[in-house]
């Protein structure tokens, strides 16, 4: 073939996107993984060899520009999708891989889903890292914990060696917590405070990060002289949000939102006066409690504190009243006890039976989690049902998976999602109504992580939140019926929940574990299991 005509063949592949689109989706059908290295070191080879006219050699540049850029995109797109196109190539075509991942090369029309990225603009600084977000529990909202410290900090002194306690002092001051809320419906900024974080607090931070493996020689702590930058190491940083995101505890200090009056109020600003409040002014942070702590979380909007005691194996719930200084600093005089109740028994109490009916009654949940159970009662049939949303690691899929009480059974496959969201579970918010119809909402929360740091190379490990948004109507839906269910169960199938399954299914863990009124995917197994003898 003439090397012109090659040349118009490859052009025409990077330009024409029906053209891309076909060879990839004919690539996977036949198991080929579709690939352009060849061709692009072929391209430069001939530019290299510049024995071209003036008029080949631009279009040879402009081929070899737009080949680079389209290998490039097919890199991310076999990283991200493969699972996705080797099974079903089609899925090229379809908006759930042009949502997450625009291409100028192949197919790209988004007529039904729509991804959003919140907050991502502000962590693009150096001095700024994201910790994590949470979906409030109406499913309106996400709040994003943000830490910041003074530029200046990044910087490394390479002339002298500075005193290990003025380090410190210099390096403990400025650090900066920056709290947002986000508005779903309006995809905006609804509210932002900045929170500055108490000396001390950062100190005790770099303590434990100086003495880390990875920070340098282990007399580090020891030795009264450093040469060191924050960037240089990573630390810990441990915080909670609650389910309304009106409260966040922030290593010793709690700080609470509270509602601004009616008056005032506003949809653009959810809250309006901020109580920053030292849990422990008097105590080192390291001692926060008698017994080692896991899992502290918020329960009941707020109003309690709640972890699990490693040493002893049981829960500690503390109560916050109106004085919250003074309640959460009891917990460190001899009155300790009488703040918190332990239960090493939950797993005794016997087991409840609880209607399908009964449980669709009382729920009032208004998001999902992946791996969690949901119960409602459908507000077009009247029906009782039960949902479980999956994220299908074989099919890299989000599925919803809807039980009746009459046994009709559907699935419902909400999108199909990259390789680096696996790890991340989606929460499913209400059904909202636009103009055009109804839309489903899946949010990807920030995960917090083990450690955190500043180094350049880490930049942008802890992903800001996604938003999806998916016209109802483009869901695929299969529909199935249940023949095991005799036509005299339809008054709601019977269910086996034990009280340990309800307490735990109130409250929320940190560290991407389940937040739901319904039951823990992992325990639905043996509570979601029919009884014949009641049936009967």
């Amino acid at each position: 073939m003439p090397i012109k005509e090659l040349l118009a063949a490859l052009k025409e592949l990077t330009t024409d996107n029906v053209l891309a689109s076909t060879w990839i989706e004919a690539s996977w059908t036949f198991g080929v993984q579709p690939n352009l290295k060849g061709i692009v070191d072929t391209v430069n080879i001939l530019v290299q060899s510049g024995k071209w006219s003036q008029e080949l050699l631009k279009l040879l540049s402009v081929v070899k520009s737009d080949l680079s850029d389209f290998a490039s995109d097919l890199g991310v797109l076999n990283r991200e999708w493969s699972a996705v196109l080797s099974t079903t190539p089609n899925e090229i075509w379809k908006g759930n891989i042009a949502g997450f991942f625009k291409s100028r090369f192949w197919h790209s029309e988004v007529e039904d889903t729509q991804i959003f990225s919140l907050g991502a603009s502000s962590i693009d600084a150096p001095n700024t890292r994201l910790i994590q977000s949470q979906s409030s529990s109406d499913g309106k909202h996400v709040g994003c914990i943000k830490l910041r410290i003074p530029t200046n900090l990044l910087s490394r002194s390479t002339e002298l060696l500075v005193e290990r306690e003025a380090w410190l002092r210099e390096h403990s001051t400025g650090w900066t917590i920056i709290y947002e809320i986000w508005s779903l419906k309006e995809r905006c900024l609804a509210f932002e405070v900045q929170i500055p974080i108490l000396d001390e607090d950062v100190e005790t931070l770099l303590l434990e990060g100086l003495s880390q493996p990875c920070s340098g020689p282990d007399n580090l702590l020891r030795d009264p002289y450093i040469l060191m930058s924050v960037s240089d190491f990573s630390f810990k940083f441990p915080v909670t949000i609650s389910s309304d995101l009106k409260r966040i505890l922030i290593l010793s200090s709690f700080v609470a939102l509270e509602d601004s009056e009616s008056a005032h109020r506003s949809e653009k600003i959810a809250f309006d006066r901020v109580q920053p409040l030292g849990i422990r002014p008097f105590i080192p942070p390291v001692n926060v409690h008698t017994y080692s702590i896991s899992d502290v979380a918020f329960k009941d909007d707020g109003r309690y504190v709640v972890g699990y005691i490693c040493d002893l194996g049981g829960q500690k719930v503390s109560k916050i009243v109106k004085n919250v200084t003074e309640a959460l600093n009891k917990l460190f005089k001899d009155e300790f006890g009488t703040s918190y109740q332990v239960s090493t028994h939950l797993s005794k109490r016997p087991d409840v039976p609880v209607t399908l009916g009964e449980l669709a009654t009382s729920s009032t949940l208004r998001t999902q989690q992946a791996g969690t159970m949901k119960f409602f009662r459908n507000s077009v049939s009247g029906q009782a049902e039960m949902s479980v949303l999956e994220q299908d690691g074989s099919a890299n899929a989000v599925v919803l998976n809807t039980w009746a009480e009459d046994g009709s059974a559907r699935t419902e496959t909400l999108t199909r999602v990259p390789r680096s969201l696996m790890a991340t579970k989606p929460t499913l918010a209400a059904t909202s109504r636009i103009p055009t119809g109804n839309v489903i909402r899946l949010i990807w929360n920030s995960q917090a992580a083990v450690r955190y740091s500043f180094n350049p190379l880490d930049a942008g490990s802890v992903p800001p939140p996604l938003l999806l948004e998916r016209r109802k109507e483009k869901i695929v839906t299969l529909h199935t019926t249940a023949e095991a269910i005799e036509p005299g169960d339809r008054p709601g199938l019977p269910f086996r929940v034990t009280q340990q399954q309800q307490l735990c299914s109130s409250q929320k863990r940190i560290g991407g574990a389940d937040e739901t009124e319904g039951l823990n995917i992992s325990a639905a197994h043996s509570a979601a299991r029919l009884s014949k003898r009641q049936r009967n």
